[in-house]
Formats: C-alpha cells, structure tokens, sequence
C-alpha cells in the first residue's frame, strides 16, 4: 500500500508570504506600537511595557541601535519603572520615531531663510544679511 499524498506546492512567493508591505504600513505598525509602548509606561504597567517593547521589536528590528529605545529597554529588564517613564516623556515630547528621517531636500527656501540668523558678529562688527 503506498502512503504518499501527492500535493502540489506553487511557485508563486505571494502565496507563501503574503502580499509584501508597503512602506507606509511598516511605518503605521511601528508607530501604533511605540504609541502603546508609551501608553504602558504613562500607565506605570512595567510587565505590558515589556511586551509591548518585544512587540516593537519584531515590527523593528532597528531599534536597538536607537539611544532613547535602548535605555527604556535597559530601563524595563532592571524594574525601573521611574526612569522608563521619563525616557518614554522624552521621548514623546520630541516626537522621536526611529529610524523616519525625512529627506531634507523636500523643505522649501521661505522656511531655511526663517531658520538662518540675518545677522552675524565678527570680532565686534555686526554685519546684517536681511537686505
């Protein structure tokens, strides 16, 4: 009696996988999980915010090379729910999401000019640039 099952395995990768993400969609997760990363530490809740620092790390992988991500991270595996939370306040409050630089060139002349100073000082002579 033979007990070989014929089956037939598709060549096509997407059947496998998935459809790939869109960039867009990385960075949507990625965001959501650091939102809640952040809400569990506001919460004080320091075994969610464990799980949801390892959630964040399988959507991103490229986070351990972030400074402010590795000491909450350091901060969670040594109980230290205080110090998590400032970081996370840090964090927030600068609107730090890792690794979603956005290209420079896409900023406008107007808003470089409002940045740069008009004037500068050499050895006591200001010399103005606004004209």
């Amino acid at each position: 009696m033979d007990n070989s099952h014929p089956f037939r395995i598709d060549s096509n990768a997407r059947n496998w996988g998935g459809q790939p993400s869109s960039q867009g969609d990385k960075q949507k997760r990625r965001k959501l999980k650091l939102d809640f990363l952040l809400q569990c530490l506001k919460a004080g809740e320091l075994a969610n915010a464990r799980q949801a620092y390892v959630a964040l790390l399988n959507v991103d992988h490229s986070i351990v090379d972030d400074p402010y991500l590795s000491k909450i991270y350091t901060a969670l595996q040594n109980s230290d729910l205080y110090s998590a939370q400032k970081l996370g306040l840090l964090v927030e409050t600068h609107n730090h999401l890792p690794n979603t630089h956005q290209p420079s060139a896409s900023k406008d002349k107007t808003s470089m000019q409002a940045k740069t100073p008009n004037t500068f000082s050499t050895s006591g002579i200001k010399i103005d640039l606004s004209a």
